[in-house]
């Protein structure tokens, strides 16, 4: 048993807010479950719900110097979580919406044209910026984005654990974030 499991979460977030990777891994295993079991009760889906979590960790992350360590870390997850689902929810309520109300029109040539050359400059650019990361995370990254593969079909394919695999999207996302900026 490591030191972190038994800090208190105030403490956790006073680690966090200083960088310190350990109270952040300390603080997701903690609550993970309670985590998961929330998300799955609304959005029966593994997969997404993994993804909602991760989503919301990794902004907490990204956030972290605003984190109050005086505040209930339960209650900023659930309003994270929830506020997160609800987007989710609207995307993808969005997304059929749109889709139902698509007409058939003949279609411009020339648009096509020119969506796919956006579509291979956006294509380059992400290609670019992936070739950049350590070799393991840009394989993750690309079968998760490119070949639309879940946490556990890559961690079964590269014989990883999920958590592993969750672990190095985490990291490809913020090295990106690094590299685009």
């Amino acid at each position: 048993m490591d030191k972190y499991t038994t800090y208190s979460d105030t403490q956790l977030i006073k680690g966090i807010r200083q960088g310190d990777r350990k109270c952040f891994d300390a603080l997701f295993n903690r609550y993970f479950d309670r985590c998961f079991s929330f998300v799955y009760s609304h959005l029966p889906d593994r997969e997404i719900s993994k993804d909602i979590i991760q989503n919301v960790f990794m902004k907490m992350w990204l956030g972290r110097e605003r984190l109050d360590h005086r505040q209930s870390i339960a209650n900023y997850l659930l309003v994270s979580l929830r506020n997160e689902i609800i987007s989710f929810l609207r995307l993808k309520h969005n997304s059929a919406r749109a889709e139902s109300e698509k007409t058939v029109e003949p279609e411009d040539p020339s648009s096509d044209t020119f969506s796919k050359l956006i579509d291979k400059e956006n294509e380059r650019i992400f290609r670019e910026l992936v070739s950049q990361l350590p070799e393991r995370r840009r394989q993750v990254l690309l079968m998760r984005y490119l070949d639309n593969k879940s946490a556990a079909e890559i961690a079964e394919a590269l014989k990883l654990s999920v958590r592993t695999v969750e672990r190095h999207l985490f990291l490809a996302m913020k090295d990106v974030r690094r590299i685009k900026s």
